[in-house]
C-alpha cells in the first residue's frame, strides 16, 4: 500500500511540474521590464534605435552567440527599397549588418508607432497586416535549441 501510495504522488508532483512548464512556455511575453514602472512610453526611431532597442527585454534574454537581423524597409514603385538594418545581439544593438540566425523584415512605417514598451506587439501587428517577414539560416532544431530560453517571444520573431 505505501509503495502505490509513494507511485501515485511521484506521478502527481511529476504532472505538476510538467503542466507548470507548459503554462509557462506559452505564456505573453512582457514587453519590456519597464512597462511595469508608469511612465510615459519613448518613441522608437533611426537615431535612438540602438540605444532603445538594446534595453528591450528580448534584446537582453538572446542567448550569447545568438544574432538577429532587423531590417525596415518601404515599398517604392512597387519594390522594397530596405532603409537601415540593425545586428541584434545580447544586451546589443548596432546599426549594420551581419550574417543572422534570423533575419526580421518590417516595413519602416511601423516606426511612427514604436516605443521602448511595444516591440512585440508592433511586430505582431507587422504580421497581421502582412508587413512582415521572418527568415532563418539555420534548421529548425539548430534554431530551437539555440533559442530554447526565448520560446515566448516566438511570436515576435514571426516564428
Amino acid at each position: 500500500m505505501k509503495k502505490k501510495s509513494w507511485i501515485i504522488i511521484t506521478c502527481l508532483i511529476i504532472l505538476i511540474v510538467v503542466v507548470a512548464l507548459a503554462l509557462k512556455l506559452t505564456a505573453q511575453p512582457a514587453e519590456n521590464s519597464s512597462t511595469a514602472v508608469s511612465r510615459p512610453p519613448i518613441s522608437i526611431n533611426y537615431s535612438n534605435m540602438e540605444s532603445m532597442l538594446s534595453k528591450n527585454e528580448l534584446v537582453k534574454n538572446l542567448p550569447s552567440t545568438g544574432i538577429i537581423l532587423l531590417k525596415f524597409y518601404s515599398i517604392k514603385e512597387g519594390s522594397k527599397i530596405f532603409e537601415k538594418s540593425y545586428v541584434i545581439k545580447k544586451g546589443d544593438v548596432k546599426e549594420g549588418e551581419e550574417k543572422a540566425d534570423i533575419t526580421l523584415e518590417v516595413d519602416s512605417k511601423y516606426l511612427e508607432v514604436l516605443t521602448d514598451q511595444n516591440f512585440c506587439s508592433t511586430m505582431q501587428s507587422a504580421q497581421e497586416n502582412g508587413d512582415f517577414n521572418s527568415y532563418t539560416s539555420i534548421s529548425k532544431t539548430s534554431l530551437l535549441w539555440k533559442y530554447r530560453g526565448m520560446l515566448k517571444y516566438r511570436s515576435c520573431l514571426g516564428l
